[in-house]
C-alpha cells in the first residue's frame, strides 16, 4: 500500500513537472485548515506546489485521492482512483476502437470545482489520456 502511494506520488510529480514537494510547514494554515475541515481522519498527507496551489495526496479506505487547494483555501479539484470498470463505456469504446491491443493499465475521476465538471485520465501504454464524460479525449502525457 505504501510502494502503491509513492508511486503514485512520483508519477504525479513527473507527470506534472512543475509540482514540487513540499513540507507542511510550507503550506498556508488557511488550506492546512480547510484540509482538516473537509478530510479531518485523513492524518498521513503529501503536499506538493504547483505554481500558486497546493496539492494534498492521500489514501482514504484504500483510494489515493489528490485535491487542489487555491491560496485563498478553495478547493478547485478532487483526483481519485477509480477501479477500470468504473470508467465510462463511452470512453472504454473509444479506447477499444483506437487502441486495439491495448489495455488500460489504471484510472482516474477528477472533478472541477466549482464548476463540478467530471473528466477521466486513464493510462494506456506509459501515457495518461484525459478524457470529458462524454468520452472526448482532451490531452495525452507520457508518464
Amino acid at each position: 500500500m505504501k510502494i502503491a502511494f509513492l508511486s503514485f506520488l512520483l508519477t504525479f510529480v513527473l507527470i506534472e513537472g512543475s509540482a514540487l514537494s513540499i513540507s507542511p510547514r510550507k503550506v498556508p494554515q488557511n488550506i492546512l485548515d480547510a484540509q482538516h475541515t473537509m478530510y479531518p481522519q485523513i492524518q498521513k498527507v503529501s503536499w506538493s506546489q504547483e505554481k500558486e496551489n497546493y496539492e494534498c495526496s492521500f489514501i482514504q479506505a484504500g483510494i489515493e485521492y489528490s485535491v487542489v487547494w487555491s491560496p485563498e483555501a478553495k478547493l478547485l479539484e478532487v483526483e481519485m482512483e477509480i477501479p477500470l470498470s468504473e470508467i465510462p463505456n463511452v470512453i472504454t469504446e473509444y479506447i477499444q476502437k483506437q487502441y486495439k491491443h491495448k489495455k488500460p493499465k489504471e484510472a482516474e475521476k477528477i472533478i472541477m470545482l466549482p464548476t463540478g465538471e467530471i473528466l477521466y485520465e486513464v493510462e494506456i501504454n506509459g501515457k495518461d489520456y484525459l478524457f470529458n464524460s462524454s468520452g472526448t479525449p482532451i490531452t495525452a502525457e507520457k508518464r
